[in-house]
């Protein structure tokens, strides 16, 4: 079930020395040197299912040339690729995003812009950034009935306390063992953590995982890999808003901003759970609980009902109108209005045992 890479680090010297010489060709024949990245998305963009991305397509990529225009991206790609060689020449052949931002620290003003030129890299030599030896980083955690079995002496029991979803995930191949029904995948940590003290899982046979909020890529390769190596049944459980939404879509379908790394990872059989219309409705949430839309949140929504998986799945296309109509947003933990503990004794256990998801 592992990760089988792209490409090896000598692979990615190489790619990285051609680029080299072919841009230094541009330089000496006095053409503007020119780089082929992804085009960058400004907003978080659903893949949809029925169209989906084609890494071996030229649509998704575009030609920026050097100018005062792109000469600071341009520089930027060149001092990333210097560092990632050099890694990949090394006896470390791995690190996190944030120690390569304090390699580079005076190269860049802030993370988010050194992530931006990571996904220019990727894209620019055709791998992920996990076969480039980049790491996100550990985030999230699982708990339940589940032990994983790295080997036959290291076994992992997920089911005494909950274990962090380490990037380990990344390169090792898992067996796993559980009697678990069902996959929960919970958007918030406070959430999974009032599901654990509450004793959820001995209630409904169930796994429980959170990436605590937009999920790492670790996080959704566990997914990916759980519901492939075990029979469960994945549900998901996030904020009724187009955020929750939208970290729903990326575990189904993948980021468009990262297609060389999600679409692989991606999860089509995850069902949605809650919060859901009728949840936040007929209970009332959206009533005394909600908050009005900000603007972000009415350009995500239009930018979700554009989705050709939800405008062609009637239940979606449903609570998307809705959602929209409404122009409100009620968070998970408006639940507790009802009492600590009814999220797991009442709200979850009805949901699943009556299959009220979609």
């Amino acid at each position: 079930m592992s990760q089988k890479p792209i490409a090896d680090y000598s692979d990615i010297r190489t790619r990285i020395e051609t680029h080299v010489l072919r841009y230094i060709e541009e330089l000496v024949n006095e053409r503007k040197p020119s780089l082929k990245l992804a085009r960058r998305r400004r907003k978080k963009k659903v893949v949809p299912f029925a169209a989906p991305v084609h890494l071996s397509s030229d649509s998704g990529y575009t030609i920026t040339k050097f100018g005062i225009q792109n000469g600071n991206r341009h520089s930027k790609i060149w001092k990333c690729l210097a560092l990632l060689y050099m890694i990949a020449g090394s006896e470390k052949k791995d690190c996190t995003q944030r120690e390569v931002y304090y390699i580079l620290l005076k190269y860049f003003q802030h993370q988010r812009e050194l992530d931006k030129t990571i996904l220019d890299v990727s894209s620019l030599l055709g791998v992920s950034r996990h076969c480039l030896g980049i790491d996100c980083g550990s985030r999230g955690f699982l708990y339940g009935d589940l032990e994983i079995f790295e080997s036959p002496t290291s076994v992992l029991d997920c089911s005494n306390s909950p274990q962090l979803i380490s990037t380990a995930v990344m390169n090792s191949s898992f067996s796993f063992r559980s009697s678990a029904h069902y996959i929960i995948v919970v958007e918030k940590e406070g959430i999974f953590s009032n599901l654990v003290q509450n004793h959820f899982c001995q209630k409904i046979p169930a796994i429980l995982v959170t990436g605590m909020g937009y999920p790492s890529l670790a996080c959704r390769v566990l997914v990916k890999k759980l519901v492939h190596g075990t029979s469960c049944e994945v549900l998901g459980l996030f904020d009724y808003n187009p955020y929750g939404l939208s970290i729903l879509m990326s575990f189904k379908f993948g980021s468009a901003r990262m297609p060389l790394e999600c679409t692989q990872w991606c999860v089509p059989e995850m069902k949605w759970l809650g919060l859901r219309y009728n949840d936040v409705s007929e209970s009332g949430m959206l009533k005394n609980s909600s908050e009005p839309f900000t603007q972000y949140d009415r350009q995500m929504i239009k930018s979700l009902r554009k989705s050709d998986f939800i405008r062609g799945t009637k239940e979606y296309c449903y609570e998307v109108t809705n959602m929209m109509k409404c122009g409100r947003k009620v968070e998970l933990q408006a639940i507790h209005e009802f009492g600590l503990d009814f999220l797991s004794t009442q709200y979850l256990p009805t949901k699943v045992i009556e299959h009220d998801y979609i």
